[in-house]
């Protein structure tokens, strides 16, 4: 494996832990959502 190949494939992990970080964000604000209107009705 070149060392440009094991740059990429961190790159590749770092990306990938990003993304999981922003969906479980995401996924939590639109819980606050639902359980806000759910709860303010």
């Amino acid at each position: 494996m070149s060392e440009k190949e094991e740059l990429q494939a961190e790159l590749r992990r770092r990306n990938l832990r990003t993304g999981l970080i922003l969906a479980s964000i995401a996924l939590m604000f639109m819980l606050g959502l639902v359980v806000k209107r759910i709860w303010f009705v």
